[in-house]
């Protein structure tokens, strides 16, 4: 993504504190990280607001469900107000959500792909959470032209995917047994996470939002 849509030099507006290795990949191709403050329901959209009006990033990355580190999901009116933020400023989002599915309880919320009625919003997910931790996996929901530049950087970096992993999780979707291991994931969740609170509550916060919790 950063190949196709960033020059060195460009900003780039990631939640702060944001996962180590997306810090690393961004300012390894030379991009500036203008830091958005999270709290307790995620990216600051005031914030977000004032960090485009400064910096012009080219580019708002965001994860929105169980943000890494700090576990915090987006409700949804700050999920709106982000869109709204991005579609004045003219800048497109990168949503990537590899936590999505590991929400043991509660409703899930709209993807801001769904909500982006613009069509400014790209998603990037990922099967390596859900299913399959060595088994790298991903897929990316956006515009075809976008989608078709994509897929030229990637055969001029490595060809294409390993397609044995693709086929060993084709198989293993359309055999049923994701689904009913997800299922059933839920109440054995539950109790683990119970049993964590009940230790680690003494030393730190713990943030829960739905079925993902993260120590915070």
């Amino acid at each position: 993504m950063g190949r196709v849509l960033l020059r060195p030099g460009d900003a780039v507006a990631v939640e702060d504190p944001v996962y180590p290795g997306l810090k690393s990949l961004l300012t390894g191709m030379g991009a500036r990280l203008a830091a958005v403050p999270v709290g307790a329901d995620g990216m600051e959209i005031p914030r977000l607001v004032r960090v485009l009006e400064r910096e012009r990033p080219k580019l708002i990355v965001v994860t929105p469900d169980f943000q890494n580190p700090t576990g915090a999901t987006l409700p949804m009116a700050a999920r709106r107000g982000l869109l709204e933020a991005a579609r004045a400023a003219g800048v497109p989002v990168v949503e990537n959500d590899p936590y999505g599915e590991l929400r043991y309880e509660g409703q899930p919320l709209a993807a801001l792909k769904q909500l982006d009625a613009n069509g400014g919003t790209v998603l990037l997910r990922s099967f390596s959470k859900a299913s399959f931790p060595g088994l790298r996996v991903g897929w990316v929901v956006g515009p075809k032209p976008l989608l078709d530049r994509l897929r030229h950087a990637k055969e001029a970096a490595d060809l294409h995917s390993d397609q044995l992993s693709q086929a060993v999780l084709l198989e293993f979707a359309e055999s049923g047994v994701w689904r009913r291991i997800a299922s059933g994931c839920s109440k054995r969740a539950e109790n683990g996470c119970g049993l964590r609170w009940k230790l680690a509550g003494n030393f730190c916060r713990l943030a829960r939002a739905g079925r993902g919790r993260k120590a915070a």
